[in-house]
């Protein structure tokens, strides 16, 4: 289990060390360095000409749940690490198409409308998955993603 840190603002012109500082105080940890990943980094432009980064932090900690118990904060919360998984089943589908477009299951394979940068981006995540998205742009198909 982990700790997970939502919502951590530091100015853009930040330093590595105020980060680590910024998670020691929120977790109330004195002259510990915490071990933390950088999960999510975005930025916060709302109120201009003010900028922040805003973070998303997993820190390992030794006794997370008893740390969690120390601290009364939104922000911090126990999770699991889990890494990114595409969901698609291959048992369901198959990317070989048969007649009428179709795949070897009987489903049709995905369409992508649009091919900005969204759609392509979606287009190569489902290829690189084992589909064959047929790409759609301004009412015209583009080219098929994949080689078949």
């Amino acid at each position: 289990m982990i700790l997970r840190i939502k919502e951590l603002k530091l100015r853009p012109d930040h330093t590595e060390q105020e980060l680590t500082n910024e998670i020691q105080k929120i977790l109330r940890l004195r002259g510990e360095t915490p071990e933390y990943e950088i999960v999510r980094r975005s930025i916060d432009a709302r109120k201009k000409p003010e900028l922040y980064y805003v973070y998303t932090v997993d820190v390992t900690a030794a006794n997370p749940r008893a740390l969690l118990k120390r601290i009364h904060s939104n922000k911090v919360t126990l999770t699991e690490k889990r890494e990114y998984a595409f969901p698609y089943d291959k048992k369901r589908m198959s990317s070989s198409a048969g007649a009428e477009g179709r795949t070897d299951s009987g489903t049709f394979p995905p369409v992508v409308v649009g091919s900005g940068p969204a759609g392509l981006f979606c287009a190569l995540m489902l290829a690189r998955a084992g589909l064959c998205p047929s790409c759609w742009s301004a009412g015209k198909p583009s080219r098929n993603v994949c080689a078949r």
